[in-house]
């Protein structure tokens, strides 16, 4: 078991400004061993915090003397605090002979010395005006911490070029107009911030699609992606749009150009040389007599003859189709035939007498018959002259 003990003191004022503690213990002489007393108190610890809580307050003193304690302590703590808590503790395994079995608090008295924003023996003195909060030490009254623009142990002396903050700890930012220029107090540059900064102390870049002094100016909506251009001198980082040229595409095609950063050179084939639209390059009163397209580069020639030579293409391919055809007839033609004379071959092979037939056939049909001549008839008569 943990034996714990604990005493918590505290002040009717928001924040104090403590510097020294001072405790007193009680005796007795009723113990048959007064040394027991004294190490009751050893091991003791002493914390200042703005809560009740020890844990979150800050550690003054720890005693971890050899040996019993002082009665009477006077114990040196600059700090700031609500709350001063005694805290002593005993544990199991506590087997030092200058420690008590049992934790005990049987403090008498417990004396707080500090100042509210004064200094001197009877705190009759202001703290400097520059210390942070009015904080001083009680005794010198040398500040704990200066005000923003002024350091040195009074905080008397002004910061110098190129700092800023309390105690003049901050250096002025390298992206300030006037570099290292800026307010003492706030750090805020003199002259705003470089191009591609922004912000107090010029910390800041610009967000996308902003650039220059303080961020101040948007990037072109001519860029060929939108608002998309560095932050310090606002060039499009693509490049511009068709018919705009210059680092921030604010300048249109010069005449006889077009296209993405005017790059192209209108067509000498248009109608007014040189004279085209400045986004498409398309021309602008039409092609030369002889050429056609957008942009006036194809030749009707070239075209014509193109047309003729697929005539004649077309022509050929239509004649060999036909000529295909036409041999296909007289192939089917030919195949007919055939598949008919070798039917009738083998319908005769197959019957003697019909090939007889075939073969003599019937004389009548080749042989007209006789018939009486009249030989009268071949001969002219005689005649008497």
């Amino acid at each position: 078991m943990l034996y714990i003990a604990g005493l918590v003191l505290f002040s009717d004022v928001p924040v104090c400004a403590l510097e020294n503690l001072a405790l007193n213990r009680s005796t007795t002489d009723n113990l048959l061993d007064p040394g027991e007393y004294v190490k009751r108190m050893a091991g003791f610890s002493l914390y200042v915090s703005n809560t009740t809580s020890k844990d979150q307050g800050y550690l003054c003193y720890k005693d971890q003397s050899k040996g019993t304690p002082s009665v009477d302590q006077n114990i040196s703590c600059s700090t700031y605090g609500r709350y001063v808590i005694y805290y002593n503790e005993r544990s199991p395994s506590n087997n030092s002979i200058y420690l008590s079995q049992y934790a005990y608090n049987e403090l008498c008295e417990v004396e707080v010395y500090g100042y509210r924003r004064s200094y001197g023996d009877c705190c009759q003195n202001p703290c400097p005006q520059n210390c942070l909060n009015g904080k001083c030490n009680a005794y010198t009254g040398q500040c704990k911490s200066c005000l923003s623009g002024y350091y040195g142990q009074y905080c008397t002396t002004e910061c110098q070029p190129g700092h800023y903050g309390n105690n003049c700890s901050n250096q002025c930012s390298l992206n300030c107009n006037v570099t290292r220029s800026c307010d003492k107090y706030t750090g805020q540059c003199e002259g705003g911030c470089m191009r591609g900064w922004t912000g107090d102390t010029c910390d800041q870049m610009c967000v996308s699609g902003n650039y220059g002094k303080n961020c101040s100016d948007q990037c072109s909506l001519n860029c060929d992606v939108i608002r998309n251009c560095d932050r310090v001198t606002g060039e499009c980082d693509k490049g511009c749009k068709p018919g705009w040229i210059g680092n921030t595409c604010d300048q249109v095609c010069e005449p006889g150009y077009y296209g993405k950063n005017c790059s192209n050179q209108c067509s000498i084939n248009c109608d007014m040389i040189r004279s085209c639209n400045r986004f498409t390059g398309e021309c602008d009163r039409g092609c030369k007599p002889g050429w056609t397209g957008i942009h006036c580069d194809h030749d009707e020639s070239s075209n014509q003859q193109l047309c003729e030579d697929n005539t004649f293409i077309v022509i050929g391919v239509v004649l060999a189709v036909v000529v295909v055809l036409i041999g296909s007839v007289f192939n089917f033609i030919y195949w007919r035939r055939n598949t008919v004379i070798n039917a009738q071959t083998r319908h005769n092979h197959n019957d003697p007498n019909a090939e007889n037939e075939d073969r003599f056939g019937n004389t009548s049909q080749h042989y007209t018959e006789l018939g009486e001549i009249n030989r009268s008839s071949n001969y002219d008569e005689p005649h008497n002259f």
